[in-house]
This record gives structure tokens, C-alpha cells and sequence, in this order.
């Protein structure tokens, strides 16, 4: 597939860019507290897959610090086993005000899910997304439906997006993401979630070069590199040593996820919803290979 950075730059992002939007819960004691932002990159061949996410977690809601809402220390990717890898932008979790009941993490449950059986066919990796996406969606609504909203907040549509990769039997990357929407609205009681979605990705060895992009970085860096001052600058951090379309080594792959995910940092500023360290991990037949891990960041996720 012929890669142009500059179309990617104007159609993919923009197609991709979905999970950005924070879930406005305000912080009533009884209101369910929420832990959203992010950015998610990732490239893949059928033999290599590349991601990066950042480590922001902006809070709203009951029990979050006024004076620091902002913390920079999430595992947003992280190995559910040996051979398979999560990441997830937008909704992070939650956590139950007074009288209530809402403490989960995405990163939880899908480390929960993926302790049942092992994960090395296409079918089992997609099951395992849907598995996941019911779930949160589930708890989402219930949110929605115990009147958990502040009444103050803002009627508003966004997306959570997460990504399941693993190793097949024959050796072969399978990644898939699941998605849905959730309609915010204070004055309406009842299930708030709709557009479930998983979708595999063609990582055929000729789609090497296609970049998926999740969470509110990913507008940063695109309004970042339509510049063509700023594009000019960053190809070499961005594509291979000859310029081309030529992504069959892992190691474009991860210098393109990284910068992306650090020009979306160094752009945001201190008060966005995207920042910390980066944490990139390298996913291959060989197993799970951590390019960047801050030290808080399992470097396999352990399941009880």
C-alpha cells in the first residue's frame, strides 16, 4: 500500500479519532468519579506490531483532587500474557461515589477476561474484544442508569476504543479494536451506550505503513505536522532511513509510534489531557518486548 504521511495526517487521524472526548461527571459524593484521556499508536505487519501510549489520566467526579486532577503515572498498554497486549484511549475506569458500586478499570477487565483460556486464533482475539467491550459497556450504562451524572454536566457524545493483539498458533500478528459511543446526558435516566463495534485490522505484510491513531493526542499531533515546516523537520523521526513506504522493519515501526505520541505530548501542554512518559512495546512470534516501561508498569499483567 502506497504510505503518504500527509494523507494520513488529513484523513486518517480524523477518521480515527474517537476516543478523545472526557466523560463530564461532576463531583457530587454520590456521583461515580471518572478516569479518562490518552493516546494510543499503533503499526503492524502480519509478523510485527508496534504500539505507544502515554500515561495521563485526567479525573472527574466524586474523590478526584481539585488541586490535581491530573496524574501522570497510568499502564494503558500492558501484556496480558506472554504473547497478547492490551491498550485502551478514552475511558480508563471508574470509581463508586458514596452508596455506590462503580470501581472497575478497562485494564482490569481485560486482564480478568484474557486469565480464562489461552488467545492463539484470530476468532478467540475478536471473542476477547467483544467480551470486553460488553462488559464495559455494561457498566457504563449502569452509571447512566442510577442517575450517577451531575446534573450540570454537559450533553455530549464520545467514543471508547481499545485494542486486543496476540500471536496466533501459526505465528501470526492478529489485532482487533473494539469501540462504542456514549451518549452523556443529565436529563435522561436509563442505558447511554450504542455503536458497539469490533473491527479486525488487515495487518497483511503490505499494510505495514497504516497508523491507527486513539485519543485526543491524536488531533494534537495531526494539527502539529500539517505544518509543513514542522512535517519537513519531523521525517526523519518519522519514516524509514529512505523516506519511502518501505515499513517491513519493526524498528520504523516503533520510531514512527514513539515520536507520534511524543510530538502529541510535547504539543498538549501541561494542562491537556494527554502527557507523562510514553510506554511503546514490540509484539512479535518472539513474544512481548518492552521498548519503553515506567517502573510503576507490570511488565506482565497477573490476573487472581
Amino acid at each position: 500500500m502506497k504510505y503518504n504521511l500527509r494523507t494520513y495526517l488529513e484523513t486518517e487521524v480524523k477518521r480515527l479519532l474517537i476516543a478523545g472526548a472526557i466523560l463530564a461527571f461532576a463531583g457530587h459524593p454520590a456521583h461515580a468519579q471518572i478516569q479518562s484521556g490518552s493516546i494510543v499508536i499503533w503499526m503492524a505487519t502480519d509478523r510485527d506490531l508496534v504500539l505507544a501510549a502515554d500515561s495521563r489520566v485526567f479525573c472527574q467526579g466524586a474523590g478526584c483532587s481539585a488541586q490535581d486532577p491530573i496524574r501522570d503515572d497510568d499502564c494503558k498498554a500492558i501484556a496480558l500474557n506472554d504473547h497478547l497486549i492490551f491498550a485502551s484511549a478514552g475511558l480508563q475506569g471508574a470509581r463508586g461515589g458514596e452508596g455506590l458500586d462503580f470501581t472497575w478499570s478497562v485494564t482490569g477487565i481485560a486482564s480478568t477476561l484474557a486469565a480464562k483460556k489461552p488467545f492463539d486464533t484470530a476468532k478467540s482475539i475478536d471473542d476477547l474484544a467483544y467480551e470486553w467491550l460488553k462488559s464495559i459497556q455494561q457498566r457504563v450504562d449502569q452509571m447512566c442508569e442510577s442517575n450517577a451524572i451531575s446534573p450540570d454536566a454537559p450533553t455530549r457524545a464520545v467514543w471508547s476504543v481499545a485494542v486486543f493483539a496476540g500471536v496466533t498458533a501459526k505465528g501470526v500478528i492478529h489485532a482487533t479494536e473494539a469501540r462504542f459511543q456514549t451518549k452523556i446526558d443529565p436529563k435522561i435516566i436509563g442505558p447511554c451506550t450504542f455503536n458497539p463495534t469490533v473491527i479486525p485490522a488487515d495487518l497483511s505484510a503490505s499494510s505495514g505503513s497504516a497508523v491507527h491513531s486513539m485519543g485526543t493526542g491524536a488531533a494534537v499531533a495531526q494539527t502539529y505536522l500539517q505544518n509543513p515546516e514542522n512535517l519537513k523537520r519531523e521525517i526523519p523521526n518519522l519514516l524509514p532511513p529512505d523516506n519511502s513506504s518501505n515499513f517491513t522493519d519493526w524498528q520504523d515501526l516503533a520510531k514512527m509510534t514513539y515520536r507520534v505520541a511524543r510530538i502529541a505530548i510535547e504539543q498538549s501542554g501541561s494542562e491537556d489531557h494527554v502527557g507523562g512518559p510514553v510506554d511503546q512495546l514490540h509484539l512479535s512470534a518472539k513474544g512481548i518486548e518492552w521498548l519503553h516501561r515506567k517502573p510503576n508498569c507490570a511488565e506482565k499483567q497477573i490476573s487472581k
